[in-house]
């Protein structure tokens, strides 16, 4: 077959158009991925450009004779330290804690020391101190363990992850054991996936540098961290907060007729509450109309009970006092007596202690989030009998036996802060 009658062949002309067009979209995609790669090239040139000016930045801010300029520095390199961890991880977020101590040299918890990737949002969030161990960087520090989870209920700015993975990291001691100086955790969203292996290598990659860059803010921590912006408050304590309150009180203690009623039975409970938790080395912080509020703070001494249990302790010594107080009024009571139910709520975290005074006002209570949980949990209590509420950190840091004579509650039974906090209370099994 010669060119002409190839060209005039039937099955040529069906096909030459689409090869014709195929070919120039050939060409075009050809013509297309160079001047992507061009495009890539000078972006990804340009990024390691920054990327090369920052870490220069970091190197000088380090030599600086200010020590202002070189914790500023520090805290930015460790941010370029979490952004690689995310990279190697294939997280979400990336948050680093440090362990910190209250004004007396007692640890206190694990303050948010930066997180990645970062923005102005999260300046508020920077320098909170956890201290439950329902918090998993917690757990992962005090038990000197990975934590992970394909559930969380670390929250913050927006971002609801799905699941979690937290590691210890570690500097070697002179007496050769290796000594735990933070945590970091890799929070990961519905679009991406968790893998243990993969999180574990990326720690260790990232570790050795975290750890040379947290010797700076080891050594005179408050000062140092306080010139980032971020400041540890001085009364502060980790601890158990108490909360007392009567259940189904309204009635009588709103009743004017009665007041004086009102008034003997909160002298009573005053009287009980103060002997109580004074005996287990708490501290009465504040009434609050119908009960109280109380501290018990972790001590040094590791002799004797747990802080954890002596303020279980005081609760269950609370509940039986309270209700021989009751007994001794009950011809006063009349059909209120069998209405009224004392109750306990008890949350662990930072305890912050506030006292001021004007003029004639004086006052001094315990506020943040423990206070506020333990409030939260004694108002799911059931209201049908004396009973005790306490939060999982709580419930975390007591022996098996005490933990057996709790049960948790079911969500159906929280009250709406409780799910709002996404709070896992506890109360005890049998009346106390």
């Amino acid at each position: 077959m010669d060119l002409s009658a190839f060209f005039a062949h039937p099955l040529f002309i069906a096909i030459a158009p689409a090869a014709t067009a195929g070919g120039l979209a050939w060409l075009a995609g050809r013509y297309r991925i160079k001047q992507l790669e061009g495009e890539t090239s000078a972006l990804s040139a340009d990024v390691s450009r920054k990327l090369a000016r920052i870490e220069e930045l970091e190197r000088s801010g380090r030599d600086s004779a200010s020590l202002e300029t070189q914790a500023r520095a520090i805290k930015s390199a460790l941010i370029s330290k979490l952004n690689d961890l995310l990279e190697f991880g294939h997280g979400s977020r990336a948050t680093l804690y440090l362990p910190v101590n209250d004004s007396e040299g007692e640890f206190l918890g694990l303050l948010i020391l930066c997180t990645a990737p970062t923005n102005l949002a999260d300046s508020s969030f920077h320098g909170t101190v956890f201290a439950g161990r329902d918090a998993f960087a917690m757990q992962s520090y005090l038990d000197r363990e990975i934590v992970q989870s394909d559930g969380s209920v670390y929250r913050f700015d927006g971002f609801s992850p799905t699941a979690t993975f937290a590691d210890c990291i570690f500097e070697p001691g002179r007496d050769g054991a290796a000594h735990p100086i933070g945590v970091v955790q890799i929070l990961f969203d519905s679009s991406h996936d968790k893998d243990i292996e993969t999180c574990k290598s990326a720690v260790a990659r990232v570790s050795p540098g975290l750890v040379d860059d947290l010797q700076f803010f080891l050594s005179d921590t408050r000062a140092r961290l306080a010139m980032i912006g971020l400041n540890i408050p001085e009364q502060s304590k980790r601890g158990v907060v108490l909360f007392f309150d009567v259940s189904n009180s309204s009635q009588l203690f709103t009743n004017e007729a009665r007041v004086s009623v009102t008034m003997a039975i909160m002298r009573r409970f005053m009287e009980v509450g103060v002997s109580t938790v004074t005996a287990e080395g708490g501290v009465i912080e504040g009434f609050t109309g119908d009960g109280f509020i109380a501290s018990f703070a972790v001590t040094a001494d590791a002799s004797g009970p747990s802080v954890f249990e002596r303020a279980l302790r005081a609760a269950r010594s609370l509940l039986r006092n309270s209700q021989d107080a009751l007994k001794s009024l009950r011809p006063q009571l009349g059909d209120d007596f069998d209405l009224i139910k004392p109750r306990v709520g008890m949350a662990t975290g930072v305890v912050h202690g506030i006292s001021f005074s004007f003029g004639q006002m004086r006052v001094a209570s315990v506020i943040g989030r423990s206070a506020s949980n333990a409030s939260i949990v004694c108002n799911t209590a059931p209201r049908d009998r004396p009973c005790i509420t306490m939060d999982k950190a709580t419930w975390l840091e007591l022996p098996d036996h005490e933990r057996a004579s709790f049960q948790e509650l079911d969500d159906a039974d929280l009250n709406r802060k409780a799910k709002a906090r996404r709070l896992s209370v506890f109360v005890n099994k049998v009346v106390e």
